[in-house]
């Protein structure tokens, strides 16, 4: 399963809502077209669309900080097998050096 942090468009505002995306994977339709399988959390977290000001750019970076803590939190709940290895990790690093 892959957790990714969605940014949903600006409203009125300017304010983007974050949400969580789980990716179940897909199956195959009856038209031999794939049909994806996702569910969504919303975070009740906003960034600021085109920040402006310092204090609008300080809530972006701690709200951006925030969410991804809350993704990698729902990977470890999962289950999520630390064990894989992003594709660029595992061609250029030693699996020595993490034991």
């Amino acid at each position: 399963m892959k957790i990714t942090i969605q940014k949903r468009e600006p409203d009125k505002n300017g304010h983007r809502a974050l949400r969580l995306v789980y990716y179940h994977g897909s199956k195959a339709g009856q038209n031999g077209s794939r049909a994806q399988k996702r569910s969504y959390e919303p975070l009740n977290l906003f960034l600021y669309d085109k920040p402006r000001l310092p204090a609008e750019r300080e809530h972006n970076k701690t709200v951006n900080q925030k969410a991804e803590a809350i993704r990698t939190k729902r990977l470890l709940e999962i289950g999520h097998d630390e064990t894989e290895w992003p594709v660029t990790m595992a061609r250029n690093t030693h699996h020595e050096e993490f034991s």
